[in-house]
């Protein structure tokens, strides 16, 4: 932090940053589901409390003449009803963190500017902490919520690919456009969803049953589900089919950072070869990121990305600028290296005074101008949430992939969003 109440922003942020444009803005949306009906007042005041420990969420997006940056701003988060039961892209000059209620849900909608899922996740959970506290109960800031009485750390809010970066040099693989799902575009901002929520042990049981992680097992009925879709609607041009699975680098690098701090592989088949089983694409979703997914190949990544900041004529060129190159790049090159992408953000922990009182979490990604349909996972208890969001308008890759599924022989209770359309 340069100035009082200003933040710079991390490597991946500035990218997020220059492709927000009127139409789209990178997001992510958070859902806790309690067992009660939320009070708003109490929700409020919690929030107000909660804000106060990050204040580097606290914040709104502006710009000079070559870079952007966050600045403090009041008040730069809302609170509101959700009037769609489902995610809903808000305007590129809105907040960038929103707090939404519906019935029993609490959802956390943020821009990816800020942050990614751990960040998120983090916040959320010092949120119902102290949400839980002023209904009464004694709940200790524990399982990664933080205290709201105790002050930010530095490292809270610093850039980790900065910090962890090495010598650039170029990536041991070479990317190669994808199979893009395609149809009609939806004109609403309203984004289509489905979740699927099923036994977060019976999907474990069936992925150690072929020694594979959970994350490996459902990108498999991931890509299985993509590469039927491609037989069916081009089956003259069979091109690859991969998906870009995320990795949390805090596992790799001792951070506390609270910014973005992610990397990714893109796995998958190459259909032209034949057809391929589930196993096969298990195995080799299985294999190809464990071998991409390695401290040494996600620096080269990292480098790479730090690299191209600290280019001395990238750094020179004016914003707008910087925006068209960024744009054009990740729509000619960056998101067509992959079919869409799979997050898992694994199984969340509450403190045990409240762990009856939340029901489930769901997790939305927004960054639907990158993919057409993105898929979010996590557990909590013995609950999995599997969320596609969808900005076309075929339901096929869901559809398909909760077929796969049960056919596995997992059981699922698919929920569509009220306003998802097809």
């Amino acid at each position: 932090m340069k100035k009082p109440g200003r933040f710079e922003i991390d490597n991946a942020g500035h990218l997020f940053a220059f492709v927000s444009t009127a139409q789209r803005r990178p997001r992510f949306r958070f859902i806790a589901m309690l067992k009660e009906e939320v009070a708003p007042a109490i929700l409020s005041r919690a929030l107000e409390i909660t804000i106060r420990r990050f204040p580097f969420y606290h914040v709104d997006l502006k710009n000079d003449f070559f870079w952007h940056y966050l600045a403090a701003s009041h008040p730069s988060v809302t609170l509101g009803r959700d009037d769609l039961n489902c995610f809903q892209f808000l305007t590129p000059r809105g907040p960038l963190l929103h707090i939404g209620y519906d019935g029993r849900k609490i959802n956390l909608e943020m821009a990816h500017v800020l942050s990614d899922g751990f960040g998120a996740v983090t916040f959320l959970k010092t949120l119902l902490v102290q949400y839980f506290r002023l209904t009464g109960i004694d709940v200790p800031f524990t399982h990664g919520a933080l205290d709201t009485a105790a002050a930010p750390r530095p490292e809270e809010y610093e850039d980790g690919y900065k910090k962890t970066c090495r010598q650039a040099f170029a990536l041991p693989w070479r990317e190669t456009r994808t199979f893009r799902p395609e149809g009609s575009v939806r004109k609403s901002k309203a984004v289509s969803v489905t979740t699927g929520v099923m036994k977060a042990e019976e999907v474990l049981k069936k992925a150690r049953a072929r020694r594979a992680s959970v994350t490996h097992y459902l990108g498999a009925a991931l890509v299985q589900s993509l590469d039927e879709l491609q037989r069916k609607s081009r089956p003259g041009r069979l091109m690859p089919v991969k998906i870009s699975i995320s990795a949390d680098l805090r596992k790799f690098y001792p951070t506390r950072t609270l910014r973005n701090f992610s990397g990714f592989c893109n796995a998958g088949i190459f259909p032209a070869a034949g057809k391929y089983t589930f196993d096969e694409i298990l195995h080799e979703i299985r294999h190809q990121s464990k071998w991409m997914l390695t401290e040494k190949n996600l620096n080269a990544l990292i480098s790479r990305n730090v690299g191209y900041e600290s280019n001395l004529l990238l750094r020179a060129l004016p914003l707008f600028l910087k925006k068209r190159l960024a744009t054009l790049v990740l729509d000619c090159a960056g998101s067509r290296t992959a079919s869409m992408d799979l997050t898992n953000m694994g199984s969340v922990e509450l403190p045990e005074a409240i762990t009856d009182k939340v029901e489930r979490f769901d997790t939305i990604g927004g960054n639907l101008h990158c993919y057409p349909i993105e898929c979010g996972v996590i557990s909590y208890r013995d609950i999995l949430s599997v969320s596609f969001s969808r900005a076309i308008d075929r339901p096929f890759v869901e559809n398909r992939f909760f077929e796969i599924l049960e056919a596995d022989g997992v059981a699922v209770q698919p929920e569509r969003c009220g306003h998802s359309g097809s």
